[in-house]
């Protein structure tokens, strides 16, 4: 399964979901939800550098505007 980025409106990066569709990976994410992390603002596929840290098993910290604190770019 494709790995999800699901970010939200009071955290500052987002949080890894897996699954096969878009709509699945929205109901997983809502499953993940945690008190303070505000609301589910967006879902986007993670790139090939995010999928690659994901395998790995290595924390991925991508920014909502595409910026990335572990790579410095964008999307």
């Amino acid at each position: 399964m494709p790995p999800y980025l699901a970010f939200w409106s009071r955290r500052t990066t987002a949080t890894v979901v897996s699954a096969a569709t878009r709509s699945s990976a929205r109901s997983r994410a809502a499953a993940r939800h945690r008190a303070g992390y505000g609301t589910l603002v967006s879902l986007q596929r993670a790139n090939a550098q995010d999928s690659r840290l994901i395998e790995k098993g290595t924390w991925v910290r991508r920014r909502r505007d595409g910026s990335s604190p572990q790579f410095g770019s964008t999307l």
